[in-house]
Order: structure tokens, then C-alpha cells, then sequence
């Protein structure tokens, strides 16, 4: 590595980065020998108890605050021209105890595509009237770019939202 990337070969930097990205992974990641898994395995929508999962959730990514309402996302059909298409979507739209950024306010959504992380922030997930909540998004129809710092906007992109929006 280069001298500037060291700080990479860290353990509880691997562990952070694990936990960051590969969180929700259902097979066990372990950065050393030792016995912690770096991962937990488990969505908070597919948890026992949804509301202490995804407050935990939110807690490691570091949001203290407990959501006011959440709802789980499912599968959704939409109808299209003639045709119906199934959407497959999990995931928790939540709102949060207050608000986000004042007028300047928008609904985001973390983004993953396979149980993976890809990004945060994304304001075009959720409809612009839901300004005032918050999502996880997981679906296999999203696209992430080839970096995977963020996924394509394309014809899924658009049925994932409207799926979304039809769930509110």
C-alpha cells in the first residue's frame, strides 16, 4: 500500500468500512481472527422487531434519533400501459423527530442494491411532496454505476419511485 492508504490495513477502520458497506450481507465478515463479526446479516425490515432494528440501524450510522412513524416497503405491482409489471423493493420509509434542513428540506434515501450499500442522500427516490421523511431503499432493479457510488437514472429508477410513491 502506499504510505498515504495505511491507515486502510487498520483493524477497526476495515471493521468501520465493513460495517459500513457490507452491513447487511447475510454471509458473516470477519476482519480478523478473532470471533466479532464485522457484519450484522440482518436488514432491519426483515428483523424481528423492525422498530429496535432499525433504530439500532440508525444508531451505527450515526442518527440518535428515534424515527416518529416507519413503514415497511414491499413489493409493489404498478400498471402500465398494458402491461403490469412487479417491482421487487424492502426497505423503511420513516419520518424523522424533526425536521431535516428547514426550508431547504427534502425526502432522502440511503440506496442498496443486494443488501449492498451504494449511497446516501439520494433525493430521487421518494415523490417531492414527501419532503418531510426519510427511507432505506434495497432493490435489484436499481443500477448502480460502474464506481457504485450511486445508481443510474434510467426507466428503473423511475419505477422503483413510482412503487415508492404508490406505498405512501
Amino acid at each position: 500500500l502506499k504510505p498515504a492508504m495505511r491507515y486502510l490495513v487498520n483493524e477497526s477502520t476495515l471493521d468501520e468500512l465493513v460495517k459500513r458497506f457490507a452491513d447487511l450481507l447475510t454471509h458473516p465478515v470477519y476482519v480478523s481472527t478473532n470471533s466479532h463479526r464485522s457484519n450484522s446479516g440482518i436488514a432491519p425490515w426483515n428483523a424481528e422487531n423492525i422498530a429496535e432494528s432499525l433504530q439500532e440501524f440508525l444508531t451505527s450510522r450515526g442518527n440518535d434519533d428515534e424515527p416518529l412513524w416507519f413503514m415497511r416497503l414491499t413489493d409493489q405491482t404498478l400498471s402500465l400501459e398494458q402491461e403490469t409489471i412487479t417491482v421487487p423493493l424492502a426497505g423503511i420509509i420513516y419520518i424523522p423527530p424533526r425536521s431535516i434542513a428547514s426550508v431547504q428540506e427534502h425526502g432522502d434515501a440511503m440506496v442498496f442494491i443486494r443488501n449492498m450499500f451504494i449511497r446516501e442522500g439520494d433525493r430521487r427516490l421518494l415523490p417531492r411532496w414527501a419532503r418531510f421523511a426519510r427511507a432505506i431503499v434495497e432493490s435489484p432493479m436499481l443500477t448502480p454505476t460502474v464506481s457504485r457510488e450511486d445508481i443510474h437514472e434510467d426507466e428503473n429508477l423511475n419505477l422503483v419511485t413510482q412503487a415508492i410513491e404508490q406505498q405512501f
